[in-house]
């Protein structure tokens, strides 16, 4: 049976309009006798709201399935990967809509905060309106659709808020103004697992280094950026026996893909070293430059080691080195690619390329126009094939094939020592789709999703009744007699049962549960229906377009 995916979080306002809080409504339909706890709170994110999430801990013995949810209005069709939350586990509820309005992507929540696979995590769609930034929010789960609908009231304008939290199965109220701490942007709340979760004293704002980590940036695939018509066989070194020193194999310099704001970013040039040494471009910076262009202030290829014997593709930085790799090393082959920073312009009907290993060979040949090339220990004068009245011998420059050596035993001065890329030689081919980078989460952001403790229980509900009474001392007890270990009784998950739990258990005793069981729903199909259509019905029996206290 198709799962029927909704969600409810929206802000909730007090009769005085305090800060905004968030509705949430899920519906379980497995069996769940289980406590859920909010452990973990992202209220305020450095980027888009996005990125706000919310860890929750099922304290039970039994997994959970939150098997929908409702924001505003119902979003048919959109399905999380997964829903469920195991016993003793916590699961971390995150925006479905990181990237687009109905999608979901957990690799990239993965990527930010370098989860393993086995977090579970829930994409909740539209939930990024949800949480207050500053002053905090209040926070409630209902267990069905039956007890959400009881705490809604329509306000006299034809929209519908929630009026109440009376009927939550768990709720949280963590508002400064109730207690609890203020935090800073871009860092979480965590509870610490003592006492009750629904006590501000046991919050804080997560640190790194302390059981959080910092969130790190994210980018994804955007539109592509390239033509797949540009032709060129970049990291296939010709045959033949070399010439001694730094060789020009190959140069782009006519390609189809389009420039941005006049700037050819896919032109490129391919050498080969064949000195006796390798070449340290970071300890050794050379100057890549034409003859004609304005004089370099600093030399441009500043990275990169290239082994005696081997090839490396020189690109303009303008692109991003996974650019060029996605277009030209599609099969992984590990083709050296060096940036350079201030890529000379070259010319489709002719120009000179060459590279000087030092400012003081470069300063010699610069000053005058065209540039001497007297210092360059690489270099490559090429022009077009002309006309057929004046030909010049070379390639025709065709707007999407590079140039390359026939042989590395070949006069480069020679045009016939230049082939045009075609398919059809046996070496060439063309370029892969590339795609800009789209940065969708800067990083930044300090917490601990997915991270609370395990199976571990933090409480000093020992025996997950709800409560903090008598009988939870006798297990913590009986289990200090034995000299238990990462067993009931164990309330700050140290995995030793001692003195520091019965402080726990005294601190937390006769409070109220920390947190509610939710009911227990049939598990026929006819039951799981039922609950499933209720949720439907929820959104489309009413006109809902929020909901708020008050």
């Amino acid at each position: 049976m198709t799962k029927c995916l909704r969600i409810a979080s929206r802000s909730l306002r007090t009769a005085v309009r305090s800060p905004a809080a968030v509705a949430l409504l899920l519906a379980a339909t497995t069996s769940a006798h289980g406590q859920l706890q909010v452990t973990e709170i992202m209220s305020d994110p450095r980027n888009e709201d996005a990125w706000e999430w919310i860890e929750v801990r099922n304290a039970g013995a039994t997994s959970i399935d939150l098997n929908g949810y409702i924001i505003d209005r119902v979003v048919d069709g959109t399905l999380a990967a997964n829903t469920v939350i195991p016993a003793g586990g916590v699961a971390v509820l995150y925006d479905a809509e990181l990237i687009g309005p109905g999608d979901y992507d957990d690799q990239a929540f993965r990527s930010a905060w370098n989860l393993g696979p086995s977090v579970p995590l829930i994409a909740v769609p539209g939930f990024s309106p949800a949480l207050t930034n500053g002053s905090g929010s209040a926070l409630g789960l209902w267990a069905d659709a039956a007890a959400y609908n009881a705490d809604t009231a329509d306000d006299g304008m034809g929209v519908v808020r929630v009026a109440s939290l009376a009927g939550a199965a768990v709720s949280i109220d963590f508002r400064t103004a109730s207690g609890f701490p203020a935090i800073a942007e871009g860092v979480s709340a965590t509870w610490n697992g003592a006492g009750s979760y629904q006590d501000g004293a046991n919050w804080s704002a997560s640190q790194a280094g302390a059981g959080a980590t910092t969130s790190s940036p994210v980018s994804l695939p955007g539109a592509q950026i390239n033509s797949t018509d540009d032709t060129a066989n970049p990291g296939v070194v010709p045959l033949g026996p070399a010439a001694t020193g730094l060789l020009i194999t190959e140069i782009m310099y006519d390609p189809a893909s389009p420039a941005v704001n006049s700037v050819e970013r896919w032109e490129w040039v391919e050498i080969y070293n064949n000195t006796s040494a390798a070449i340290d471009f970071a300890a050794t910076p050379y100057y890549l430059h034409d003859d004609d262009g304005a004089d370099l202030a600093a030399p441009n290829v500043t990275s990169g080691l290239l082994a005696s014997g081997e090839a490396a593709v020189l690109f303009n930085s303008a692109l991003s080195l996974s650019n060029m790799q996605d277009a030209w090393d599609a099969a992984n082959a590990g083709i050296l690619f060096i940036p350079v920073e201030n890529f000379p312009a070259l010319a489709n009907g002719g120009d000179a390329v060459a590279l000087w290993d030092s400012a003081a060979h470069y300063n010699l040949d610069s000053g005058s126009s065209p540039r001497a090339l007297v210092g360059a220990v690489a270099s490559v004068v090429y022009d077009d094939e002309g006309s057929s009245s004046n030909p010049t011998g070379w390639p025709n420059a065709n707007g999407r094939s590079s140039i390359y050596l026939t042989s590395l035993a070949a006069n480069p001065a020679d045009p016939a020592s230049w082939f045009p890329s075609v398919t059809a030689d046996g070496l060439s081919s063309t370029a892969a789709v590339a795609t800009s980078d789209v940065l969708v989460h800067a990083g930044g952001d300090v917490g601990s999703p997915g991270s609370f403790g395990g199976s571990i229980s933090y409480d000093a509900d020992f025996d997950n009744n709800g409560d903090v009474d008598g009988r939870d001392f006798l297990i913590w007890q009986r289990n200090l007699a034995i000299g238990s270990s990462n067993a009931a009784g164990d309330a700050d998950g140290d995995g030793v049962v001692g003195a520091s739990d019965l402080a726990i258990w005294k601190s937390a005793f006769g409070s109220a549960p920390q947190s509610a069981a939710l009911a227990a729903v049939p598990e026929s199909t006819t039951a799981t229906m039922a609950v499933v259509a209720a949720a439907c019905r929820l959104a489309a029996g009413r006109r809902r377009t929020a909901k708020r206290l008050w």
